[in-house]
């Protein structure tokens, strides 16, 4: 018990010098554009340089958190776990430790997720950690974690700050169960999925809701309160 404190805290000072690290590479693509500029820039008049220096700062920012969010979907793609039918693991193990590592490499990213939140670039952020995304499926949040246990089928709309979790801490385990949501669903902005949930095809949860750990709500049901149960059906 003792010997996973320490290695606890051990990780998490290395996160702290492996994040700064990271966050410095992700600026070398803005760090060279804007160089570049200030020597091309160097006999532009005052106003001139000033302006157009203050657009392209704008322009590596974005680009920076651009570059962010991609290196740390390449990161998950590299370190994800391949077993996406989930299981339960000692609280202390080589296993948690894995999956506290990934999420902690999930985290770089996550402060800026929100500015892409419904765009290509969160959806190939979740593909590369692991999501299963199908076709036309719009994904309005930065708040999926364990990635590579969620499975959201074409079509299913998340909605803005819903919070989709593939992992909860039970009896001293740490447990990994796969998260589903089925064709056409709708998953209201600021609600909760919870581990091991099953949504089925043209069903709808509320807004605020919260889906107990695997609950089954079956295809073309409205769900929503706390805890989530059925409203009505959809006709």
């Amino acid at each position: 018990m003792k010997f996973y404190d320490i290695l606890k805290h051990f990780i998490t000072t290395l996160a702290f010098i492996f994040a700064s690290a990271f966050w410095g590479i992700a600026t070398l693509p803005s760090l060279v554009i804007f160089f570049k500029w200030m020597s091309i820039s160097s006999n532009f008049s005052y106003w001139p340089q000033i302006i157009l220096t203050g657009i392209l700062l704008g322009a590596c920012l974005t680009i920076w958190l651009f570059s962010v969010m991609i290196l740390t979907g390449i990161l998950g793609f590299i370190f994800r776990p391949r077993n996406r039918n989930g299981s339960s693991y000692p609280l202390y193990s080589s296993t948690t430790v894995k999956w506290a590592i990934l999420s902690v490499i999930q985290r770089l990213a996550s402060p800026f997720g929100s500015l892409f939140a419904a765009t290509w670039v969160i959806t190939i952020y979740y593909k590369l950690l692991g999501t299963r995304i199908g076709k036309n499926a719009i994904v309005n949040t930065h708040k999926i974690w364990d990635a590579y246990l969620i499975n959201i089928d074409e079509n299913a709309i998340i909605g803005g700050n819903a919070k989709i979790s593939g992992h909860l801490a039970e009896k001293d385990k740490l447990v990994l169960a796969p998260v589903y949501i089925g064709k056409r669903t709708v998953i209201g902005s600021n609600s909760l999925i919870s581990p091991g949930c099953k949504i089925g095809d043209d069903s709808v949860i509320a807004t605020h809701a919260v889906l107990p750990k695997y609950t089954e709500v079956p295809p073309g049901e409205v769900w929503g309160g706390i805890p989530a149960k059925k409203i009505k059906d959809i006709k």
